[in-house]
């Protein structure tokens, strides 16, 4: 479900940013898998002159009998003057500097691929040929639809009935409860079923406070958010941490690697945001939790960990 709304999020993308119609439209969809094939099929239905590339003899059987045209994702280099829009879907460096300099003045760019993406980072873009990474649009473009998941909220007693500068708790649980269509978890006594009925396949903490993390590290269990950690970590289900604190490479450092170095936790890749005025503060990168959850998922840990 996720190539869904990434297929459409990146065709938004593209009427934006491109002054012509698409109808008519020489593009070029790097990838014959999920996202590529139905990106690929989309664009046509809107009229664009599509060419998609493969690496197999089967992806190109299957290519042009859509009625689609084919090309050799391991040589681009000679086709790619020929499109003033490309997407891409591979991560991997398939468009380095030889092939960016074959594109056409002003050509768009739009890479959907998860890190470490698809452009050579080395390579510059040149003659005005402008390049979008355009990450984790499945949960910014439909975040419920986004891999077919049933949002379950949970909040501390804090984040559940203190008001904030952000807004009063009241607001804060309406609009978490119009989001997702289910009951906050916001009890002791409500988290503890969480891990003997196997209630959810993965539980996000966002965002992780130090005091949270802290909690975690030394398996305090004294609010709903932090109980049903523990008892959904019963099951050995994994855990997505979005740490977001003022003392990361201070006083939370110890913890942080505590968790980090534990089965079953995975964190959101993370970078200081304000490295002069807050030198110890980290964030994690929010666009970047759809792709934590998956990787989480099949028990991978998203990388690069920590972000320029």
């Amino acid at each position: 479900m996720n190539a869904v709304p990434t297929a459409e999020g990146a065709i938004q993308i593209a009427m934006e940013q491109t002054d012509v119609t698409l109808h008519g439209l020489p593009v070029l969809v790097i990838g014959h898998g999920r996202i590529g094939s139905l990106l690929a099929r989309r664009l046509a239905a809107l009229g664009a002159k599509v060419t998609v590339s493969a690496r197999s003899c089967r992806d190109f059987a299957l290519i042009e009998s859509e009625g689609l045209s084919a090309a050799d994702t391991r040589q681009l280099a000679p086709v790619l003057h020929d499109f003033p829009l490309v997407f891409n879907t591979v991560p991997a460096a398939v468009l380095g500097a030889a092939e960016l300099a074959r594109l056409p003045d002003k050509a768009l760019v739009i890479d959907l691929a998860s890190q470490p993406g698809g452009l050579d980072p080395s390579a510059e873009p040149l003659r005005g040929v402008r390049v979008i990474h355009a990450l984790s649009l499945p949960g910014k473009v439909a975040p419920v639809t986004a891999s077919g998941f049933r949002l379950t909220p949970s909040l501390s007693f804090n984040a559940g009935g203190l008001d904030t500068r952000f807004g009063t708790a009241q607001a804060l649980r309406g609009r978490l409860e119009e989001i997702c269509g289910t009951q906050i978890i916001d009890t002791i006594e409500a988290a503890e079923p969480v891990g003997p009925k196997g209630l959810f396949d993965v539980l996000v903490v966002a965002p992780c406070t130090g005091n949270t993390i802290a909690k975690l590290a030394y398996a305090v269990t004294d609010t709903p958010v932090t109980m049903a950690v523990k008892s959904h970590l019963r099951g050995g289900r994994p855990v997505v941490i979005a740490v977001s604190t003022n003392d990361a490479l201070s006083g939370s450092a110890a913890n942080i690697g505590v968790l980090l170095n534990r089965r079953h936790y995975y964190f959101v890749p993370m970078k200081q945001d304000a490295p002069l005025a807050k030198p110890c503060s980290v964030v994690a990168e929010m666009e970047l939790l759809p792709e934590t959850v998956e990787a989480a998922l099949s028990g991978r840990q998203l990388q690069p960990l920590l972000l320029g």
